[in-house]
């Protein structure tokens, strides 16, 4: 008999609920899939030391429980509740005036620009290398003519109980008594969150105006850096288990429109991901972090090569004379010349260069005493595996980088002056590297330079085929996988007519440049030339079968 009643009652309760259950989309969405996740969330939270993230967990479950039945997203001129910050947590205002505004929530934490590798300075990314090579940049110069040229939909409104649930999890994934399982749970409600519009916000740039933005305004910073840094405090942990969370939380929030992440944020969600990457033992894992941190990169390019599209069409519908437009650039002078057009500029900016950075890094190996250092290559085997992953992958984003960039990176100023003094200085290292992969994928970036910059890159064009090429091609001390790989570069290089006709024009036909053309005929014939006489002194066979293949080629 009791059974019988216990499944009455539970029935009862069951019906009881579903009545009570909203029938629109966001009342559905909220008590379907939120409460849900907050209260598994909240099960997962246990112990002393968590007490206030389980306070926490309850006051956001009360508040979530009357938003779904409220209307989301609030009809324009509404007054939904909204969320002012204050020091330490959340303060729930009840319906402001048209001519009130919300901050949005923030907090303290310090700027993580500057190398993607580990750079603890503050702002690194916002200065070029103290390099003679390359001329210090001021870092007003690479700010944005107009700063708040953000999304629309960064600013949408959030409501308090989603921005406190959103703290709640940062505040868990802070703790150091968080749980793999807790840490995993938390992220994929940002996650959610994010993927049905119901979380926005600004991290970095000049549209953030707490401490997280380039000028900041307020002591604190914004909720949605905080939120990446509370996923880098996650990625710190050993465990596999919280990798593959928080690789496709950053990638939701980089690729997201409604997280604006620009310059020092996005730097931190791009070392986070690059650090699971390097760490992570997992096949499927270190996959997944590659993946993403190509979908974060192209994100950032084609932001910016869309924003160049749009502001040129609107240049062209302009009835500017162009005696006017002519005027107005002298006037601006080499300011204007030296400001990006707008904040997806500044990002692909700081972005390239922190990769490129990152590439010329030496290898350990590299730094060490050698007995005979007038030799062209390194003959040592020995190499640290994070160092020399860590060289790959950022030469592969490079070269990712490369196809997505279009007229706004290939044409501006500031970005050809980037590929000359930081790109060419680290290709010019790489490609005479000892490791296979580190070689070919520098020549296959220079490949790509060839195409893109060729008008802009005539001396390095020269000093790359000469002293790299033609110098290896020649060295009795290349390897050769090495003398392969170039062989290969200059085969893809021959097969292009229009190419061949351009160097010869602008090399050998000029009085002031080396004959490039005549140059490269000539190794080539001199290599191939073996092919045809029997090898005179060879150490073994296998020399001699290598010798003759790279003859054939």
């Amino acid at each position: 008999m009791s059974l019988l009643q216990d499944a009455f009652s539970g029935l009862n309760r069951s019906i009881r609920r579903d009545a009570l259950a909203p029938d629109t989309v966001h009342g559905k969405f909220i008590h379907d899939e939120v409460l849900p996740l907050t209260a598994k969330l909240q099960r997962e939270v246990r112990g002393r030391r968590l007490r206030d993230v389980l306070k926490k967990l309850q006051e956001c479950i009360l508040l979530l429980r009357p938003f779904q039945n409220e209307e989301w997203p609030p009809k324009k001129g509404g007054t939904p509740m909204s969320i002012d910050t204050i020091t330490g947590g959340i303060k729930v205002t009840e319906d402001l005036d048209d001519n009130d505004t919300a901050d949005p929530t923030v907090a303290d934490t310090e700027s993580l620009a500057g190398d993607i590798a580990e750079d603890d300075s503050r702002g690194v990314a916002l200065h070029p290398m103290n390099d003679a090579l390359v001329p210090v940049d001021d870092e007003q110069s690479i700010r944005p003519n107009n700063p708040v040229d953000d999304n629309p939909q960064t600013r949408e409104p959030v409501h308090a109980s989603i921005a406190s649930l959103v703290e709640t999890c940062v505040l868990l994934m802070n703790n150091p008594a968080k749980t793999n399982k807790s840490c995993e749970l938390a992220m994929q409600l940002i996650s959610l969150l994010i993927d049905r519009r119901y979380f926005s916000g600004l991290a970095g740039g000049q549209g953030d105006v707490s401490a997280s933005g380039a000028n900041g305004e307020s002591d604190e910073e914004s909720l949605l850096h905080r939120v990446l840094e509370g996923i880098a405090k996650v990625s710190e942990s050993n465990s596999e288990a919280v990798y593959i969370p928080v690789v496709d939380t950053l990638k939701t929030i980089m690729t997201s429109p409604q997280c604006g992440v620009h310059e020092a944020s996005m730097l931190l969600a791009l070392r986070t991901t690059f650090h699971v990457y390097l760490v992570t033992k997992s096949t499927s894992c270190k996959s997944s972090a590659k993946f993403a941190l190509l979908d974060m990169l192209r994100s950032v390019f084609t932001r910016m090569e869309a924003h160049e599209a749009v502001a040129k069409g609107q240049v062209t519908q302009k009835t500017t004379t162009p005696a006017a437009a002519q005027t107005e650039q002298s006037s601006d002078g080499s300011v204007a010349s030296a400001s990006f057009a707008s904040q997806y500029h500044t990002d692909s900016y700081v972005l390239f260069r922190a990769l490129c950075k990152l590439s010329s890094k030496n290898l350990p190996a590299d730094n060490e005493n050698e007995p005979d250092r007038n030799r062209l290559f390194n003959t040592q085997t020995t190499t640290d595996p994070l160092a020399l992953n860590s060289k790959i992958l950022s030469l592969e984003l490079i070269l990712a980088a490369m196809d997505y960039c279009g007229e706004a990176f290939c044409e501006g100023e500031r970005f050809i002056h980037l590929v000359q003094h930081y790109l060419c200085s680290s290709l010019l290292k790489n490609c005479m590297s000892e490791q296979t992969q580190i070689a070919f994928l520098s020549q296959k970036i220079f490949l790509v330079l060839v195409y893109k910059f060729k008008g802009h890159l005539k001396q390095e064009i020269e000093v790359f085929l000469s002293n790299v090429f033609l110098r290896v091609l020649n060295s009795p001390n290349s390897s050769f996988k090495q003398k392969a790989l170039l062989l290969e570069s200059l085969r893809s290089m021959s097969s292009d007519p229009a190419l061949l006709t351009q160097i010869f024009l602008n090399y050998d036909c000029d009085f002031d440049s080396m004959n490039l053309y005549k140059e490269i005929v000539h190794m080539l014939t001199k290599l191939g030339g073996k092919a045809t006489s029997a090898p005179m002194s060879v150490a073994s066979q296998r020399a001699a079968d290598q010798e003759h293949e790279l003859c054939l080629a």
